[in-house]
């Protein structure tokens, strides 16, 4: 009697493992498809994409469900432009929260309407930049660069001492997009409140603080 206990809990928990399996990887594959900067820029017709955070994967995903425009209704994940890793306490507390999402070129942002532009001629930048929806119609990139989950990530890590989240220093792209916030190529280093001298990567050699 004893033994049948055993392995009636035994397979118990065998089942309970095989079923949160087979969930984990239903949900997981609906969020599968990696949405790119270039789909951002073609879904509306301002670049005015909106998207509600489902939840977060690893490194620097964020799973997205777009709200308007062509993609309307599709899920998928973004990659957040800047980062390598992000701490998951950071994160959790934006789930179910509703961002504007934009794509860049070269660290610029890309406002044109589609009609006066080939999308597909740009060289598009690896990343997203998730902004206040209060930003969405008619407003210039700095205040969306100001107002973005990027730049409060930014200085979460920055006033916590956070360990876990990494900034993305491997990529071009990635360390312009840092060094807007404290080098005033657009005027923001006031603005932002980062410091001058805040090291985002060892040895970039726009840091006049890290050479």
């Amino acid at each position: 009697m004893k033994l049948n206990k055993v392995l009636n809990i035994f397979f118990t928990i065998i089942s309970l493992f095989i079923i949160n399996g087979f969930s984990y990887a239903e949900n997981n594959d609906e969020y599968s498809r990696r949405f790119t900067a270039l789909e951002i820029a073609n879904n509306t017709i301002k670049n005015s994409t909106s998207v509600r955070i489902k939840d977060f994967g690893n490194g620097n995903r964020i799973l997205i469900e777009i709200l308007n425009g062509k993609l309307k209704g599709k899920k998928g994940y973004i990659n957040l432009k800047g980062f390598k890793e992000i701490n998951d306490k950071f994160l959790e507390k934006y789930i179910g929260t509703t961002w504007g999402a934009l794509a860049t070129h070269e660290s610029i942002w890309i406002d044109a309407e589609l009609k006066d532009i080939d999308m597909s001629k740009y060289n598009w930048e690896y990343g997203i930049v998730l902004f206040s929806t209060k930003y969405l119609k008619n407003d210039n990139f700095e205040n969306r660069f100001l107002n973005s989950l990027n730049l409060v990530l930014i200085k979460e890590k920055m006033e916590l001492n956070d360990k876990i989240t990494q900034y993305d220093c491997e990529r071009n792209s990635s360390k312009k997009f840092l060094y807007n916030f404290n080098d005033d190529i657009y005027g923001l280093l006031q603005e932002s409140g980062i410091p001058e001298n805040y090291v985002f990567c060892k040895n970039h050699f726009w840091n006049k603080y890290n050479n």
